[in-house]
């Protein structure tokens, strides 16, 4: 018989054995948790799709009416058969699996028809394109400098050759930076069955605005000769953007600017025009130069009344700067400015200078002018500075004749020869005071740097003959290139 201890009394109770209750568990483990009894009592319910029933200590599980028995697929709807579903691959799939676990996976290459490639390695440069319908094929990455081309209708890489063709009646290369920025090679306008051909030189070649014969010629217009080969050209024209035009042509030859007309009929005309706007203040000219040498300009110079000139300086000149060679009016007085030409007298008597049959070399130190400085005051001499045709005239005033100098001759002396413009008896002709006035000219050959003077000899008598001044009686010496 069981005891149990009486809580009150501290003493031992028997009791019956009949009336003590089976023992519960409290504790219920569940598939996601433990479920706790509660005054001895544990709820059983049903989850989705299981419905619970029950009677006494029995409770009854049944799947409820809800759960499916087909399952949806894209194509159709699969329904278990005996409790079984297959789960098998389609086109590009394959299943695998153990147990309860099913794997899909994908089948590679991804074939063209299933929106792939039918390919699974690609190297740099590989190009895929279409070999034939519906058939992806990849070409490899050909050499450098080889182009890609069709070849029986599918593309190939071949070696660049002369000839290659782009068909199209326009070709272009784009500035990369700037696409609207275009070189345009354009075909249409060749005439039916003519092929025009642009032959390439073994070098670089700078290009410039090509323009049409009718169209003006733009900034920077180069026309190149012999090729225009970059660097090594032979001969060049550039019109720059301001429209200056330089044309350059290499060693050797003749650079010659033509202007020709072959018309006959009346008008058929040649004109070059050089002209600037009237009231601009600047000079229309042609300037012509051997580099840092020699310099020439010919034109009209605005500064001074718009007369034609002739000028030269060592470095660049125009005709209002420099030296200027010739010089004419709008009238059509003309002026030689540098032209050889003198004019020198005596200033200050020569006294005692011959008489005696000295020859004496009239010293004419005193000049009106000496256009281009080729007199020389101190030694009364001429030094022609070109080869050419001088005229020379002089004037002699002698005084202090006595009766005995009966014999007299001036001379114009050149280093070619002696000219006599006089000789004879001087006291005969002088006047009642023993003077006499000789006047004389030569017209005659000279070679550049020849040399030209007058001599006066008397004779006769003793030396007291005398040379006159100038300004007394007048002793002079003139000459001037010709031609």
């Amino acid at each position: 018989m069981p005891f149990k201890l009486n809580a009150i009394t501290g003493k031992l109770d028997l009791v019956d054995v009949a009336s003590i209750p089976p023992t519960v568990a409290e504790d219920f483990v569940t598939d996601s948790g433990t479920a706790v009894a509660a005054g001895s009592i544990l709820n059983v319910l049903g989850g989705a799709g299981i419905d619970t029933s029950g009677s006494g200590n029995t409770v009854t599980y049944t799947v409820s009416a809800a759960v499916p028995l087909t399952f949806p697929t894209d194509s159709g709807t699969a329904t278990p058969a005996a409790n079984l579903l297959n789960v098998l691959g389609g086109t590009g799939i394959s299943t695998s699996g153990a147990g309860d676990t099913v794997t899909i996976t994908l089948d590679t290459p991804v074939i063209v028809a299933n929106g792939g490639t039918n390919q699974t390695i690609y190297t740099t440069g590989d190009i895929l394109y279409a070999s034939a319908s519906n058939t992806l094929s990849k070409l490899s990455a050909g050499s450098d400098t080889e182009v890609l081309t069709l070849a029986a209708g599918v593309p190939s890489w071949v070696a660049y050759t002369e000839g290659t063709e782009f068909i199209d009646n326009v070709f272009r290369v784009l500035n990369v930076s700037d696409d609207t920025k275009e070189i345009a090679l354009d075909a249409s306008a060749i005439t039916t069955a003519n092929t025009r051909t642009i032959t390439m030189v073994d070098a670089d070649i700078d290009l410039a605005n090509v323009v049409q014969a009718s169209s003006a010629l733009t900034d920077n217009a180069i026309l190149r000769g012999d090729g225009g080969v970059k660097g090594s050209q032979t001969s060049t024209a550039i019109i720059d953007d301001n429209g200056n035009a330089t044309f350059t042509r290499g060693t050797g030859g003749e650079l010659n600017l033509s202007a020709r007309q072959t018309g006959t009929a009346s008008g058929d005309t040649v004109r070059i025009n050089v002209g600037v706007v009237a009231g601009s203040g600047e000079d229309a000219y042609f300037h012509l130069a051997r580099e840092a040498t020699t310099n020439y300009s010919f034109g009209i110079d605005n500064s001074d009344d718009d007369r034609l000139k002739i000028t030269t300086n060592a470095a660049a000149v125009t005709p209002s700067t420099g030296s200027t060679l010739f010089n004419m009016s709008v009238n059509g007085e003309l002026n030689l400015p540098l032209q050889p030409a003198f004019s020198a007298y005596v200033s200050g008597q020569k006294n005692n200078v011959t008489g005696d049959g000295t020859v004496y070399t009239t010293i004419f130190n005193a000049e009106l002018f000496d256009q281009n400085a080729d007199f020389n005051t101190t030694t009364g001499v001429f030094t022609a500075p070109v080869t050419g045709r001088y005229y020379f005239n002089t004037n002699i005033a002698l005084t202090g004749l006595l009766s005995g100098h009966t014999s007299g001759r001036v001379n114009i002396v050149t280093t070619g020869q002696t000219c006599t413009i006089w000789d004879g008896n001087p006291y005969a002709l002088s006047d009642s005071s023993g003077e006499i006035c000789i006047s004389g000219g030569i017209f005659i050959n000279m070679s550049a740097s020849w040399t030209a003077s007058v001599t006066v000899t008397v004779s006769g008598s003793t030396k007291v003959v005398d040379v006159r001044e100038f300004f007394t009686m007048g002793s002079n010496f003139q000459g001037w290139l010709v031609c």
